[in-house]
């Protein structure tokens, strides 16, 4: 809808525009008029049509006289491209056959050499389409929309940019160009403009000379009329005018538009004096007539009859303002247009000169006839062996026919042990002269592939494969009958290398369509060269390119392995199926499988399983998701085999599929270690004990302890099905002791046992840190058992364990213990006070005081709260471990923490009673009272307190 309404939009401007009056305004100069170079009057400049005059045939057949055409050194130069070049040919040819061959290159060269197109940039001035000021501010970025409908091209794709304050524009040139390359992606044409088209960059390849380079480069990336492009040009033509490199450009596709931005400009001086440099009368005679081409004049035209000599002295006479700049120009017409003699000498030292070459030719020629003599005595000794060969096999024959009848005759003789002997000797002669007629005759066979693989043409692969095979063939021979025979190995190596670096393409691109045919003729080919062992090396290395280009779903482990499994079944297919012919065609059924499953192993091996794991986990950011997904997928990859599959093929496939299932599993040991200690630390970090209430704060080291533990406890259950227990504690070693250790760096500083007042917790609010803490220690006993071999130090959780049951007793037994020292105090004091005062006590005074009725009341109380507490099985692990008492024995760990809150208090009492020794006898005799009751309260728990009854003793009235 939104494109459909820009083009409704654009035919009513269009309409507009054709019945509105027409308005004339002036019209802007050319984007390739150079004010800085230009020589140009201001008026003639906004006259220029530059694409216009650039297209002109008179125009455009001056500015190909000009470019030139330097064959060797410009147009079929090596030149750094992707693609590979064409390698450089050598031949013999007649005059005649070399003038067509430099003429036919030329007419090829015109195709290298058409110029680049010259237009004007695009404009970059943008229409406002709308001005919605309601959405100004939306967000703080523009928005570009762009069509990309199929009907619509590079050039006229609609693209319109929303900007900040609500305006609808249309895209600038550089926008509509990003856009193309974002959507519609093409080779060398990256998305942002490449360094090289801006300083220091421009100016550094400037610098090495690689003017074409970076002009060929933006051909490539920047259309004819983009802006950026026609800046560019002219930067770099700038700066090869101000450095006088012509050369640079010169016989190349971009020196026409070179010349004609020159002369466009009226800057031909540069140019006019290269030519003359170079004493090229002709060229400087074609850039005044380009010029005048350009700028028609009637007064200063081109006479039919003027020599090329006579139009540049014209130009220079009808020029003056250049004298001063045509230095080289004006010798060169002051020597009549002749090339110079860069190099003049004297006639006596040019007679010196060529004496010396003289010489040296003697010299080399008289080398080259000993070298050749040489030759020739090799030949002759050569075809004198050839013929002596031919004499020896002749004889040979000859003797071999003597032996046979030898021995047919001693056969009719007297069976003999003599003539046995003789028979046997016969036999070994006979066997000795076929071996030597077997050496002669692949010797034959040695020297005529040799002289045929020098007059074989690379070309012809057939002819060059049947010469390879003869060479290696006698050299077989050869060496089987006479181990020692020095031959020309390392040559025919050579050649073979040669030869198969072409089959090593076709044999990849065979492996990559599972064209089993075309392997099988190449694995004729290696064989026959004695190459099986490379072609074994690239039949791996095939299989591994198509595992590793394989586009395998990484989205979850189930998926991966399902992926992995099919492409294992199509390689089966494709090397043992009904309709391959790999074990027919070129291995044996052992062979083929052997190095079907060597390859396919070493693909497995080298895909990079620990990247996909980490890729996969990374992306599901949960492990135990993971495991899950494991714990699904790794049993089934050796299920449901297709029913077409042979029993062989069964066979190895699920080999080849517990193998890929091994592979995978010690690849994710690493990246789920570390996905798991991730996991653990986020859980911990994410654990908030500083901020917020009491309870939120146990929540949270409730809730961390608990995922933690889940965590641990569901990997327990599930990794054992596809690891052993050493790879499971391999795994788990680390992420439990990073979790164990960071929750206790996260423990040790909060703060549990006081308020935000600093006032210290009641005992209900500490209990359930204790229970937090037993929550985590169950935890970790349950992993210790499940797994026997992993090792958790329990010191560094033990002692703030310790630290919380201390600071619930210390709450417990402080508050009693100071109520016990008041009470003790108040009875010395006050009874004391009394007597001395001569006040007479009731018989009923010696009771037991309010307090240590009081403190026998708390205890109970506090033997019936931990009696509960003692109900939560996490409280009771976390004093269980502080106590070193058995969970099983619940009693005994009841009255454990009962005795040790007891002896405190009774311990605060003794130690508040001072010398007994030293009491009058009425606050004796009362706090024996107390004493007493006290004790009695205790036995009533069951709690034993020998200090207190040592106290009582001491204190019984005499």
């Amino acid at each position: 809808m939104f494109r459909h309404t820009l083009l409704r939009l654009q035919r009513l401007r269009a309409v507009a525009q054709s019945v509105s009056s027409p308005q004339t305004s002036l019209r802007q100069a050319s984007a390739w008029i150079n004010p800085m170079l230009s020589n140009l009057d201001a008026k003639v400049a906004e006259e220029v049509d530059a694409e216009r005059l650039f297209t002109t045939p008179q125009v455009h057949e001056l500015l190909q006289k000009i470019t030139g055409v330097d064959l060797e050194n410009k147009v079929f130069r090596s030149r750094r491209i992707s693609n590979q070049q064409r390698r450089s040919h050598f031949a013999l040819m007649t005059d005649e056959r070399l003038e067509n061959t430099i003429e036919r290159m030329k007419d090829e060269a015109q195709l290298f050499l058409q110029f680049v197109p010259l237009k004007e940039p695009r404009e970059i001035k943008t229409e406002l389409l709308a001005h919605d000021e309601e959405i100004a501010g939306f967000d703080s970025s523009r928005f570009v929309f762009t069509d990309i409908s199929f009907d619509a091209t590079d050039q006229n794709r609609t693209v319109v940019v929303r900007e900040i304050d609500g305006k609808l524009r249309t895209a600038t040139p550089e926008e509509h160009d990003r856009m193309n390359r974002t959507y519609y992606n093409k080779q060398n044409r990256p998305v942002v403009d490449p360094a090289v088209f801006s300083d220091p960059w421009l100016d550094s390849a400037l610098a090495r000379d690689e003017h074409e380079f970076v002009m060929d480069w933006a051909c490539l990336y920047y259309e004819a009329d983009d802006p950026k492009f026609v800046e560019t040009t002219k930067v770099v033509f700038d700066r090869t005018i101000a450095a006088n490199k012509f050369d640079v450009f010169y016989s190349t596709r971009h020196f026409g538009t070179l010349v004609f931005y020159m002369a466009l400009n009226n800057n031909l001086p540069p140019l006019l004096n290269y030519f003359a440099g170079h004493g090229e009368l002709r060229e400087c005679a074609l850039l005044v007539r380009l010029q005048k081409t350009l700028y028609p004049e009637w007064r200063t035209a081109i006479g039919t009859n003027d020599t090329d000599l006579k139009i540049v002295q014209d130009f220079v006479k009808q020029n003056p303002r250049f004298k001063p700049k045509l230095t080289d120009l004006t010798k060169f017409l002051a020597q009549g247009g002749q090339k110079p003699f860069k190099h003049a000498v004297a006639p006596n030292e040019l007679k010196s000169q060529v004496g010396a070459r003289l010489l040296a030719s003697e010299k080399n020629i008289d080398v080259s006839r000993t070298e050749l003599a040489k030759i020739c005595r090799e030949c002759e000794e050569q075809e004198h062996a050839l013929a002596n060969l031919g004499d020896v096999d002749t004889a040979v024959h000859r003797v071999l026919g003597s032996l046979e009848d030898h021995i047919k005759t001693l056969r009719m003789s007297e069976n003999s042990l003599t003539v046995n002997q003789t028979i046997l000797q016969y036999e070994a002669a006979k066997t000795r002269a076929t071996t030597l007629l077997k050496c002669i005759s692949a010797g034959r066979q040695y020297e005529k592939a040799w002289e045929s693989l020098k007059e074989v043409s690379k070309e012809d692969q057939a002819t060059m494969l049947g010469t390879l095979q003869e060479l290696q063939s006698s050299i077989d021979v050869i060496r089987n009958l006479v181990p020692t025979a020095a031959m020309n190995v390392k040559d025919l190596e050579d050649q073979k290398d040669a030869f198969l670096a072409w089959q090593s393409t076709a044999f990849f691109l065979a492996l990559q369509q599972g064209d089993t045919a075309k392997i099988a003729e190449i694995h004729s080919t290696y064989a026959s060269l004695d190459r099986k062992k490379e072609f074994v090396a690239i039949f791996s290395k095939g299989v591994s390119n198509r595992f590793a280009n394989a586009n395998f779903a990484r989205t979850s482990a189930s998926r991966f392995l399902e992926c992995v499994k099919h492409e294992i079944e199509n390689q089966m297919y494709i090397f043992f199926g009904e309709k391959s012919g790999a074990k027919r065609e070129f291995l044996d059924s052992d062979e083929c499988i052997l190095l079907v499953k060597a390859a396919m192993k070493k693909a497995l091996a080298e895909y990079g399983f620990k990247a996909v794991v980490t890729e996969i986990l990374h992306a599901e950011n949960d492990p135990l998701a993971y495991i899950y997904d494991l714990e699904k997928s790794v049993p089934a990859v050796t299920n449901a085999l297709p029913d077409t599959f042979t029993e062989d093929m069964r066979e190895m496939a699920n080999e080849l599929l517990l193998y890929m299932r091994d592979t995978f599993l010690d690849s994710a040991v690493d990246p789920l270690t570390s996905a798991l200690i991730k996991h653990v630390q986020s859980k911990v970090d994410a654990m908030d004990l500083v901020t917020g209430s009491h309870r939120t704060r146990i929540a949270a080291f409730s809730s961390a302890c608990h995922d933690i533990i889940h965590l641990f406890d569901n990997s327990l259950t599930r990794l054992p099905k596809f690891f052993e227990p050493a790879t499971i504690k391999q795994l788990l070693q680390r992420p439990v002791t990073t979790a164990v250790d960071a929750i206790i760096n996260k423990a040790k500083n909060w703060n549990f046992a006081r308020d935000s007042q600093g006032k210290t917790r009641p005992i209900d609010d500490l209990i359930k840190v204790n229970s937090a803490a037993g929550q985590l220690i169950a935890g970790l006993s349950r992993l210790k058992i499940s797994a026997e071999k992993l090792e958790i130090d329990g010191m560094i959780f033990r002692a703030w364990n310790s630290r919380v049951c201390d600071a619930t007793l210390k709450n417990v037994a402080t508050a009693m213990s100071g109520e016990v020292q008041r009470g003790v105090a108040e009875v010395k004091e006050k009874l004391h006070s009394g007597i001395r005062k001569g006040v007479e006590l009731p018989s009923y005074a010696m009771m037991p005081s309010e307090y240590i009725t009081k403190i026998a009341q708390e205890v109970l109380q506090s033997f019936h709260k931990f009696e509960v507490f003692f109900a939560d099985d996490n409280i009771t692990h976390s004093f269980a471990m502080w106590t070193d008492v058995s969970e099983e024995r619940e009693e005994d760990l009841l009255m454990k923490v009962m005795r040790d809150l007891c002896a405190v208090i009774v311990r605060s009492f003794i130690e508040t009673l001072g010398d007994v020794s030293a009491l009058p006898p009425v606050p004796a005799k009362q706090l024996f009272c107390d004493a007493g009751y006290f004790r009695d309260a205790l036995q009533d728990l069951r709690i034993p307190a020998p200090a207190l009854d040592e106290v009582i003793t001491k204190l019984t009235p005499t």
